[in-house]
């Protein structure tokens, strides 16, 4: 699958967007963390978009790298992220 620009674009500005204060307060500290060994969440889970991983892989990753969540809850957020990134991507191609 060809990488998008416009995906990054979205990814860039509306990523976590949809989290509840519940769910970005959890994750607060390792959301953009660049510096933490393994990278932040978001940019685990940009590469997973830019390199076309399937999400349930990327959640995987974050599971491994961090214990903030459970399995299924970095599932949903890999397969959420991935999914809105990629439609706004579409949409962008479609205009």
């Amino acid at each position: 699958m060809r990488f998008d620009p416009a995906v990054r674009e979205w990814f860039g500005e509306h990523a976590f967007d949809r989290l509840s204060d519940q769910g970005n307060s959890r994750l607060a500290s390792i959301l953009t963390d660049a510096e933490r060994p393994g990278g932040s969440v978001e940019g685990i889970i940009r590469a997973g978009i830019e390199e076309g991983t399937n999400p349930m892989e990327v959640a995987r990753e974050l599971g491994r790298q961090y214990d903030h969540y459970e399995d299924y809850e970095f599932a949903r957020l890999a397969r959420t992220e991935t999914a809105f990134a990629q439609e706004a991507g579409i949409a962008e191609e479609l205009k």
